[in-house]
């Protein structure tokens, strides 16, 4: 069983590493 809190950290954390990447684009 996944637990979801970290599913969602883990998305957060990818999510705001891609808009800071584009940002820098």
């Amino acid at each position: 069983m996944r637990n979801e809190w970290i599913d969602n950290l883990v998305n957060l954390t990818f999510n705001e590493s891609r808009q800071a990447v584009q940002c820098q684009l």
